[in-house]
């Protein structure tokens, strides 16, 4: 029963591994994660003053920071604005109603 069990345990995690690593390949195959240096650098040249919205506070270091940075060092004026309701900023996560007096 043990040799059954060890190697059910074994076929299940190869099974996962496969599954898991054709996601991997077929999320990069089908995306164009690259971004043409040159392209960014006309779009700066272009667009002195470039203004990003989220909707909620860090999202913009997640989706767009690399793209922010690189604008900013090619002399454009990058800004970002956040638009949320600004209550559930804290670390035990319910809203609490004292923040959105504080965040603007």
């Amino acid at each position: 029963m043990l040799k059954m069990a060890s190697f059910l345990y074994f076929f299940v995690t190869i099974f996962l591994f496969i599954i898991i690593a054709l996601w991997v390949y077929g999320f990069l195959t089908a995306n164009d994660l690259t971004i043409p240096q040159k392209r960014i650098h006309e779009i700066a040249q272009k667009y002195k003053t470039i203004l990003v919205v989220f909707p909620h506070a860090d999202d913009e270091f997640f989706t767009a920071g690399g793209l922010m940075s690189h604008m900013a060092r090619n002399d454009a004026s990058v800004y970002w604005a956040v638009i949320t309701q600004g209550g559930k900023g804290n670390p035990t996560g319910v809203d609490a109603p004292e923040l959105k007096k504080v965040r603007v």
